[in-house]
This record gives C-alpha cells, structure tokens and sequence, in this order.
C-alpha cells in the first residue's frame, strides 16, 4: 500500500508539473520595440519583419525538463519559421539540469533553421546554471553595444551553435532593463540586413503615407526654408507631419520656427538638459520642499524641446531622487526596494536616439520633454550626448514666448504637431516593453 501511495503521489507530482504553463506572454516585434526611436524608413523596415522575431516572457518559478519541453512545443506551434526567439528569464528562478538539456535542445534545433536565440534578463543563479551546463553564450552586446555586436557577427559570419546573452545594465548615469536592449539588439539585426527590401507593411499607416510622401513635401518646404538653413531638418518633418494629418498646414508658417532653433554640438558625456539639485537647504522637510518648487518650474528650468540631427542621445529618469530621501526616512527596506523594483528606477532610461550624418536631412525627436516645455515645469529627467560631435536642435522656452507673440502661426503649427505625433507614437502598438509609466506621468 505503501508503494501505491507513493506511485499515486509521484503520478500526480508529475500531471501537476505536466499542467504548469511554460510561457507566460508571448509577442512580436510587430507588436512591441524597443526605446530606440526610428526614422520613418527603419520603423517601415521593422513593422514588415518584425514577425520573424518571437519574444516568450517564461513563467515565474523553477524552469522543469516538462515546462522546458513546452516552450519548444509552443515555438513550433506559434512561429516555427521564426529568425530570432528572445526568452525573457526575468521571473525563472532556477532551472533544473534535465530543463537545461531540453534547452539545449532547443539551441539546436534553432541553429539547424538558421534561427538566432537570445537570452534576456537571467538572474545569476539561472546564469550559473546555464554556465554550468556548457552553454555558449556570447556576451557582446553588454560589452560593445547592440548596434556594434550586430556588425560584429555579421563580419565573422557565425551565428549558429550558441545564445546571445543580454544582461540588465546598471551604471551611474543609466540604467537599461535586459529585454530593452534584447529589443534593441534584434532591431538593429534587421534593419543591418542588405538583402531585404525597401518595402511597406502589411497594412497601411500613418508612417508609410510619410514615407512615400517624403520627397514631395521636402520640394514644397525649399521654397520657403532653404536646405541649407541649419534647422531645416526639423522644419521638414513638421511639414511632413501636419501635411498629412492637419488640415490647412501651410508651409510658410515654419520659416519663423526653423529661425527659431538653436543648433548645438555636445561631446559625448556632456549633458543637453538636466534638473540640476539645489544642494542640501538643512531638514528633509526644506529639500522635499525644494524639491516640489524645481518639479512645478518656480525654481527649476524649463527643458527645451529637443532634436537629434546627428550622433546619440540618451534620455533618464531622474524623478526618483527626493522620493528615495521620503521613503529613506519614513518607510522601511521593503518600501525601498519596492520603489527600486517598480517601473521606474533611478537612472531608468526612457529614450535613446541615434542618426549618422548618411541620415541628413532627417532628425529624430522632439524628445519627451514637451509636456514640461509647454507647463513651464522643470523636467525630471536628463538628456545627455554619448558620441562625440553630437548635434542637437533645441527651442529654449523663452524663444518659444517670442514666438508667440511674433509669429504665432508657427508657435501653433509646432504645438499640433507635438501632440499629433505623441499621440501616435503612443497608439501605435498593442504592448510596450520599456517603461509606460513614464509616459503617463511625465508626458
């Protein structure tokens, strides 16, 4: 009897492993990017192929060889002919070493159908598992960038037999969750492919009537702002934009604001916007006080809007500081780790943007500070340039005064269009990896 008990319980142990789902939520990259922003071009590119891309968020827990051998059965039913499976293994607590040769399994499996998987957000036990299972795991693009780990395989031409490993990045002046860059790294792995064609996505959109009405609209702005001007490039996607979506836009409106701009370059690490702290005033009570007056603009300057013309850009939170001094002193640890663990860390990056000069005369932006530029706020956030020779197009908010009182046909146009294209930028997919928090309570 003692046997049968036994059996019974190891039968059910068993059924009930077997029942536990392996993935918790699954997506393309037609739904869901990255926090890099695009040209109208690379967003075109990306909403065509992102299909090839499947990304899995595995369930929280002890990864088993059952729940392990449904994620191969749920790739094979779901998108077999995928190019890139990006596991998410940020909830997997551990992994046993029957799990590890099922995965293994699936690495395999993947080389032989050309298919790159990338490994996104373990915690070190699971890497230590995987470690201790002799996976090949290649770790570049931590070390040297998404962008630059991309070129790198593809000047060598391997890519089969291993996994890309993407750790969480955590510096003093950023912070970057694992599946943003995982994110980051398959974008650029598509748009860095030679071999595929300028083509529309599959269905129409606000971004592919731009793009074919690009070198229309750029012939219309030159009778009114040279190509020469130095804000030429932010003239022309204003017009792009409210010629396609604002009815009456007329282009004579924009020689004003294109005047307007102020055209800089930052070496990289220099900062373009940052909220600078007051210093200490005495009691918590006087710099949470401080504090309130820099967010609500009394003491704090406003951001500029911001454009990227050429190099790189990153945008970070910096809201958390004086909310880490509240908590410090009138709640406990847990309060604290729970605000480190939230959406919004400090230092969390919310943007990052990157154009060559090849890029001309595109720009990309206006970053998310508009909600603060147009409030007189100050901004708790932080941009700074991380390439050398990065050139900036920035309309302080003073110039922005003057404009509308001198040339308020232009302060208008620019108004819309900041809200148009935040409103689509905002709409456009169904899920959003990187922080959305952010964007609700800061823009």
């Amino acid at each position: 009897m003692i046997l049968v008990g036994l059996f019974l319980s190891l039968l059910l142990t068993a059924r009930g492993l077997m029942s536990l789902p392996a993935v918790r939520t699954s997506y393309t990259l037609s739904a869901v990017r990255s926090d890099v922003l695009r040209t109208a071009k690379q967003n075109n590119l990306l909403s065509s192929f992102g299909d090839c891309a499947l990304v899995l968020q595995l369930e929280a827990g002890l990864l088993t060889y059952a729940t392990a051998y449904k994620i191969i059965d749920y790739v094979e039913s779901t998108n077999p002919t995928c190019e890139f499976l990006v596991l998410d293994w940020s909830l997997v607590q551990g992994v046993c070493d029957s799990a590890l040769n099922t995965i293994k399994e699936l690495v395999r499996l993947a080389q032989d159908r050309v298919c790159l998987v990338v490994f996104a957000g373990a915690c070190p036990c699971v890497e230590a598992d995987l470690a201790k299972a002799r996976f090949k795991l290649d770790c570049s693009v931590n070390e040297i960038g998404a962008k630059e780990a991309v070129e790198r395989i593809f000047q060598a031409q391997t890519m089969g037999g291993y996994a890309m490993l993407v750790r969480d990045r955590e510096d003093d002046s950023c912070c970057v969750e694992a599946m943003i860059i995982a994110i980051e790294f398959v974008e650029e792995w598509l748009l860095y492919k030679s071999d595929r064609p300028d083509c529309l996505p599959r269905c129409t959109s606000i971004r592919s009537s731009i793009l074919c009405m690009t070198t229309q609209l750029g012939a219309e702005l030159n009778t009114v702002v040279p190509e020469s001007h130095p804000g030429y490039a932010v003239a022309l996607d204003v017009h792009i934009w409210l010629s396609c979506m604002h009815g009456g836009h007329q282009a004579v409106a924009l020689e004003k604001l294109a005047d307007a701009l102020e055209i800089r370059t930052f070496a990289a690490g220099e900062a373009i916007y940052t909220l600078r702290p007051l210093g200490c005033m005495g009691s918590l009570e006087e710099e949470m006080w401080q504090d309130e007056l820099r967010l609500w603009g009394v003491s704090g300057q406003p951001p500029p809007l911001a454009w990227l013309l050429e190099g790189e850009v990153e945008h970070c939170w910096t809201g958390t500081t004086c909310l880490e001094r509240a908590m410090a002193s009138t709640a406990g640890a847990g309060r604290r780790r729970a605000l480190r663990s939230g959406v919004l860390r400090p230092n969390m990056r919310l943007e990052k943007a990157k154009l060559s000069a090849e890029d001309a005369p595109q720009c990309l932006g206006p970053f998310r500070t508009n909600a603060a530029f147009f409030g007189a706020l100050g901004h708790v956030g932080r941009l700074t340039a991380t390439q050398n020779g990065t050139r900036v197009a920035l309309l302080p908010r003073e110039r922005y005064e003057r404009l509308l009182v001198e040339a308020p046909q232009a302060a208008n146009a620019l108004t819309v269009y900041t809200a148009k294209k935040q409103v689509v930028d905002l709409t456009r997919f169904q899920e959003q990896v990187g922080p959305s928090m952010w964007r609700r309570a800061v823009t």
